[in-house]
Order: structure tokens, then C-alpha cells, then sequence
């Protein structure tokens, strides 16, 4: 896990090595499909200034609400499942009160400036653990927020150079992490009882809506 950084820089550098030897241009590469389309630059109030209330359409949340409220109590359990596990590996006491007050108050902060909502990660909260080597550092988060603040003030956009391999690895590994856990590893944890029902409600989610699959999961 420690070493995840260096498999996140290596490829971009072999990328931009690869473009030097060639001796293809960024915007060639970028022609060529290697890149995605390039986005604007600007200052990091313009997203705020263009916003206008007016052209919300505020009768899509009532078309939506049936799933916000599903979602709110599934974001719920799993953070608290999150906090549950990370718990059991870094065998240390979190004040699940705090944990969620504070991510709580954050959302908040974010929602009054029109910014997407999150919470902790389990596999995220444990690369910061093994980087620093303990749960009480807060050293991992200020560089995170430090380097996001930078080049949100900056307005300087990072994917125009960002290779769409690189991209398409994050959503691999921030998916295929919780694909392996629920769905294989769990095998010696659950019952096989239980971990048919995981497999039935994956298949399923592919054919019915969500409310639905719930309810297919709440009744087996």
C-alpha cells in the first residue's frame, strides 16, 4: 500500500518519457486520444460567478427523493462499516460520535458552496495509516488539502495533463477494492447463506431498480 504513490507517478512519467523520445507534443498526444479534451482555465471564483439559482430545476429533487433518503441511510451504515473496519486493522479505539459530527460539519460546509459531498474511505484511510505509521498524524490530510487549495486557487487544470490511463487506473482501484472485498473475500467471512445473497443482489442490480433491491435484500 505504501508504495501506491510511486505506481501513480511512474506511469505518467514513462507517458511524458515516451512523448520526449518520439518527439510528440502534448497537444499531439492530446489529438492522438492520449489525453482528454482540454479544459478552460480560469480563476477559481468562475464556477461561482456563472452560478445562477434561477436555471436549478428544483422539481428534480422531488423526482429524486425517494432515492436521496435510501442513500442517505446506505452512506450511513457504510461509513459506519467503514470506521468498524478500520477499527479492527489499525486495533485502535475511534470515537464514532466525532467521526461522524466532523464529517457531518464539513458536508455542510461544502454543500453551502456547492460542492459534492464525501466521506472517509476505507482503503484511503488505511494508505494514510501505513504512509505515516499511525492513526494520530494529520500530516496526510494537510498535503491533501494543501495541493487541492493550491491549484484550486491557481485555476490551474490538472487533468489537461493527466493520460486517460491514468485517469481509468484511479476508478479501477477505488472499485476493484471493494469488488474483492464483498465479493470474494467476504466467502470466508459470511455464511454461504449470506454470500449467495451478495452475489443474487450484484446480478440484480443490473435488472431492477435500487428500491427494489433493497427490498429483495431486506427480505432474504
Amino acid at each position: 500500500t505504501i508504495l501506491f504513490p510511486f505506481f501513480l507517478l511512474v506511469p505518467v512519467m514513462v507517458f511524458y518519457l515516451a512523448l520526449l523520445v518520439t518527439h510528440t507534443t502534448v497537444e499531439e498526444s492530446r489529438d492522438g486520444g492520449w489525453l482528454y479534451p482540454k479544459a478552460p482555465e480560469g480563476s477559481c471564483l468562475d464556477h461561482w460567478r456563472q452560478f445562477d439559482y434561477r436555471n436549478v430545476n428544483v422539481w428534480a429533487l422531488q423526482e429524486t427523493s425517494g432515492y436521496m433518503f435510501m442513500m442517505v441511510g446506505i452512506v450511513l451504515v457504510d461509513f459506519l462499516l467503514k470506521l468498524a473496519g478500520l477499527e479492527d486493522v489499525i486495533q485502535q479505539d475511534i470515537d464514532f460520535d466525532h467521526e461522524f459530527r466532523v464529517t457531518g460539519l464539513v458536508n455542510g460546509a461544502m454543500s453551502v458552496m456547492v460542492l459534492p459531498p464525501g466521506y472517509g474511505s476505507l482503503k484511503f484511510m488505511l494508505l494514510n495509516y501505513s504512509v505515516v505509521g499511525n492513526a494520530d498524524s494529520r500530516i496526510p490530510g494537510m498535503v491533501a488539502a494543501s495541493m487541492n487549495f493550491i491549484l484550486f486557487l491557481a485555476g490551474f487544470p490538472l487533468i489537461n495533463y493527466l493520460p486517460r490511463f491514468f485517469l481509468a487506473g484511479l476508478f479501477i482501484y477505488a472499485a476493484l477494492a471493494f469488488v474483492v472485498e464483498n465479493m470474494i473475500d467476504s466467502y470466508h467471512l459470511l455464511t454461504k447463506k449470506e454470500f449467495s445473497v451478495v452475489w443474487i443482489l450484484v446480478a440484480l442490480h443490473f435488472v431492477l431498480p435500487l428500491y427494489v433491491e433493497i427490498g429483495v435484500g431486506v427480505v432474504l
